[in-house]
């Protein structure tokens, strides 16, 4: 090795033992501050940490506000069909209004209007209902009459499928004898007020359901209570 690669290496040698050194210090002195700032450190390390915990609950805020409002928009299209249907189904738009405004009052509007539009809409659909006061009448005995568990779209659904497969054991869910109805769909047969058993069936129904409501109509007028009409007002 020459004497002037030796010397170039001593002085890279002695450079790098002074940058070593001052990096060295550089370390010490950050490792005392950092003991001096400890205990700020640590506050501000909650203070970071509580605002990030406020931040995601802010932000879990968001996204719930977001999923209902796209549950509420979806609720809107349901309703929208709903009446588009029950629109169809009735024979245009103010027959529908009309006859909406009708249940709500058969109903003592403790019924959300997206539950009876449903409902006379399937009635009419099955052909249980001819007409939209068919439908009317069956959907106000349905109401009248449910139990106080099941919800109206419930009840009206019970009492859709009870008169479209003439289940005489439904009957007793709604409170109407089966006994009795059994009697009068045979007597409407003989007189030939009624031509097929299944007209005597539904007639029979709505007969004595209509007497069974009269009956409890007190009850039913105590069970509408104002919570269940805001309950209503709210789902409208």
């Amino acid at each position: 090795m020459s004497q002037n690669t030796m010397q170039i290496v001593i002085q890279a040698k002695d450079l790098a033992s002074r940058e070593f050194q001052k990096l060295q210090r550089s370390i010490q002195k950050v490792q005392k501050e950092a003991k001096s700032v400890g205990k700020d450190a640590k506050s501000a390390g909650a203070d970071f940490e509580a605002m990030g915990n406020s931040a995601a609950m802010a932000a879990a805020a968001i996204v719930g506000m977001g999923a209902a409002a796209v549950q509420m928009a979806n609720m809107g299209e349901a309703v929208r069909n709903t009446a588009n249907r029950f629109e169809d189904l009735a024979g245009g738009a103010q027959e529908a209004q009309a006859s909406l405004e009708r249940m709500r009052t058969l109903t003592r509007n403790i019924a959300d209007d997206q539950s009876l539009m449903q409902g006379a809409s399937d009635l009419l659909l099955m052909g249980i209902a001819g007409t939209t006061r068919e439908a009317e009448q069956i959907v106000e005995l349905a109401v009248g009459l449910k139990r106080s568990t099941d919800t109206v779209a419930d009840a009206i659904n019970n009492f859709s499928i009870m008169l479209g497969n003439q289940a005489y054991l439904r009957l007793d869910s709604f409170g109407i004898s089966a006994g009795r109805t059994r009697l009068r769909v045979e007597e409407l047969l003989a007189s030939g007020e009624a031509l097929t058993r299944e007209d005597a069936f539904r007639m029979a129904v709505l007969e004595i359901g209509a007497d069974t409501m009269d009956r409890t109509i007190d009850s039913i007028d105590r069970t509408s209570t104002a919570f269940s009409r805001l309950n209503t007002d709210i789902q409208n």
